[in-house]
């Protein structure tokens, strides 16, 4: 089978990318990214370099020549790429509405015309709004709070509209938070380890009682691989993990194996329109034989101490010092 996956060297999509190797080592794989300074770049190329099936197009999927030619003779499209760092949305909303909004529907009509056989679309738990005591289901209403949320919402939308329309077969996957190896340190869990190692104050905003729902990247890429092995075609799918945490919690945990004490941590103002929680059920997902099989402290240890020694992945972190035991 021949893979197109647009975002391959981000976070979730280049961690998608050693999972599909490992269990389909036969399959052929296109990675189409722009390669922004988040991207894994040095480990992009390191796995392009090692695997003669796996090739890289470093294109924008806003450049939808480009980006329809390269997607042609691929049996399925999975589409990662995105703007996703939910604070850079409140300072340029337009441009996430570009790449996440005008960028997807280039993705989907690539992919109609090129009469791919299947498509998915991974997406947010954000697009839910905020969790007010029932968790997100796939019948909760859409009604995201912040630009980023906003853009994925309306993609999501887009790919429904493919699917009545035109018959495109796409599915959607709607994750909670998700945490582990190759995400750049401007998130929570990576940019306060970086803090932390290197002694820079931790920023928490408001009281830090906000609580999030954390997923490891792994069980999120199972979760994909269900839904396309197992999952129908204009059908949406929550992932959620049901391991919920305050976010002081999280700094505590990082604090604690970092050991460093909590003079390092610094309330700030919070973020405009900040979700107070999110919380999703994935009965839908969990029918289909997927659950989560990875245990939170173990693994939370393990991408702690990932990010202690793999920093220098990204440029700009190569020269920095850390002071962690």
């Amino acid at each position: 089978m021949k893979l197109f996956i647009t975002g391959g060297a981000g976070f979730i999509g280049y961690n998608f990318l050693l999972y599909w190797l490992q269990h389909n080592p036969e399959d052929t794989l296109t990675v189409y990214d722009k390669l922004t300074h988040v991207s894994n770049k040095k480990a992009i190329k390191q796995l392009t370099d090692e695997q003669p099936n796996v090739s890289l197009v470093i294109a924008d999927i806003l450049d939808y020549p480009t980006l329809k030619e390269a997607m042609i003779g691929h049996d399925l499209v999975i589409h990662f790429a995105a703007e996703s760092h939910v604070d850079d949305s409140l300072l340029d909303p337009g441009l996430f509405m570009r790449v996440n909004g005008e960028g997807s529907l280039n993705v989907f009509h690539a992919a109609l015309e090129n009469k791919v056989s299947r498509v998915h679309y991974v997406s947010t738990d954000e697009v839910f709004g905020e969790f007010t005591g029932d968790l997100f289901t796939e019948k909760t209403p859409i009604t995201p709070r912040n630009p980023y949320s906003a853009a994925k919402a309306g993609a999501g939308h887009m790919a429904m509209a493919y699917f009545n329309t035109y018959g495109l077969p796409v599915s959607i996957s709607n994750a909670v938070n998700t945490y582990g190896p190759f995400q750049y340190p401007n998130k929570l869990i990576p940019k306060f380890i970086m803090n932390a190692i290197t002694d820079k104050k931790l920023p928490v905003y408001g009281d830090g009682k906000q609580t999030r729902e954390w997923l490891y990247v792994e069980d999120h890429c199972r979760g994909i691989d269900t839904i396309i092995k197992n999952g129908k075609p204009g059908e949406r799918y929550i992932l959620g993990s049901g391991v919920i945490k305050e976010n002081i919690e999280i700094v505590q945990l990082i604090l604690e194996l970092a050991h460093k004490d909590e003079t390092i941590i610094e309330h700030v103002e919070d973020r405009l329109g900040h979700d107070r929680s999110y919380q999703a059920d994935s009965t839908r997902l969990r029918g289909l034989g997927w659950e989560p099989q990875v245990d939170f402290d173990t693994r939370f240890k393990e991408t702690f101490e990932w990010y202690k020694n793999n920093y220098a992945l990204w440029p700009e972190f190569e020269n920095i010092h850390t002071s962690s035991n």
